[in-house]
């Protein structure tokens, strides 16, 4: 099963709102709608079995809010008197699968670069956003974690994101407040659930503007080039000028710790191990794509078709490439980076 940012949203999710007793059915509970179809859009592009997903809708009420909702074949009806709102739980049986989807949820908590996204699942089902814009330092969001296997995995990843652990046991519910919300803003944690997303947004922007220490500034910028990011969208996320952005941007590139690319004239700034794994990327795709027009070739990297030439001579330059009656081939050091054997096979 290939590991999607999607998937790996779904594996938080379900940490916090599925049934990991369960032994027969994946499951998961949500009130928001959105969610629970982007979790059966995801499980459905993995799921190869011939088993049907169900729905169940609980209100207080019991009314019927549609009559029918693809994927679902049958939605199931039901009232929940203590349901202020109406919530929804998603259900596939099959036991092989769950065994898998166990298995893939086991390994993806162990490995740390899927800690974010992780996250973003969990507080999607198990987060709340706590703000009275009247009250003094009322600004806060909080993560229920009830079972001790979920403390265990939400504590792990705070420890690793460096998010001060602040438990609550009266409320049974981790809390994160202060400058640490300008973390949890960079990296989108609150992003997935759509008016916890809405919420956040309007608890930040309630802020008078941040007045950084020396340094720190240089340091929040540098977490939040986990991913490719413009000067103008790090001014509007920090409160600060382009020119002061450029500025520190500037110092990380001269520290080796920065890095960016050029696109349709943009730059497009990202942490040096993250540029550094696109380049490679960028070259294999080349290499693996010799056979393809410019056009192709530049869907596939995202580089502009008439830079293809200059990529070309670039990689032949480097020793990737040979030229022989105006086409290039690999040579055995291009084969080998695009993980291809003697008899032209990909290698696993």
């Amino acid at each position: 099963m290939k590991i999607t940012r999607e998937i790996l949203y779904c594996v938080g999710l379900w940490l916090a709102e599925g049934d990991s007793k369960s032994t027969g059915e994946l499951t998961f509970t949500n009130n928001s709608l959105e969610l629970v179809l982007l979790f059966q859009e995801t499980i459905s592009k993995v799921y190869s079995g011939s088993n049907q997903p169900r729905l169940y809708v609980y209100s207080a009420t019991g009314v019927k809010y549609f009559e029918n909702l693809p994927p679902f074949k049958k939605i199931n009806y039901y009232i929940d008197s203590r349901a202020n709102r109406p919530y929804y739980i998603y259900r596939l049986g099959d036991v092989s699968f769950l065994k898998i989807w166990k298995e893939l949820v086991n390994s993806a908590i162990e490995e740390e670069k899927y800690y974010v996204d992780i996250l973003i699942g969990i507080f999607a089902g198990e987060g709340n956003i706590k703000h009275q814009p009247n009250h003094h330092n009322s600004r806060n969001i909080r993560i229920s974690a009830k079972k001790e296997e979920g403390k265990q995995i939400i504590e792990k990843i705070l420890f690793f994101l460096n998010i001060p652990i602040k438990y609550d046991r009266s409320h049974r519910a981790y809390w994160i407040s202060g400058r640490t919300l300008d973390k949890i803003y960079t990296l989108e944690i609150c992003k997935l659930h759509p008016e916890k997303a809405h919420k956040f947004l309007k608890m930040i922007e309630s802020r008078k503007e941040m007045h950084y220490s020396p340094g720190e500034l240089k340091k929040i910028i540098l977490n939040s080039l986990y991913e490719f990011k413009t000067t103008k969208e790090l001014s509007k996320t920090f409160g600060r000028s382009e020119i002061r952005i450029s500025e520190v941007l500037q110092e990380l590139k001269k520290e080796g710790k920065v890095d960016y690319i050029k696109r349709a004239g943009t730059f497009f700034w990202s942490q040096i191990g993250i540029k550094n794994k696109l380049i490679k990327q960028n070259k294999i795709n080349i290499l693996t794509n010799l056979s393809s027009n410019y056009t192709e070739i530049g869907r596939k990297t995202g580089i502009y078709r008439k830079r293809i030439p200059k990529e070309l001579e670039k990689l032949k330059t480097e020793g990737y490439l040979y030229l022989n009656s105006g086409k290039y081939y690999m040579t055995d050091k291009g084969k080998k980076l695009a993980g291809i054997d003697e008899s032209g096979r990909l290698m696993e």
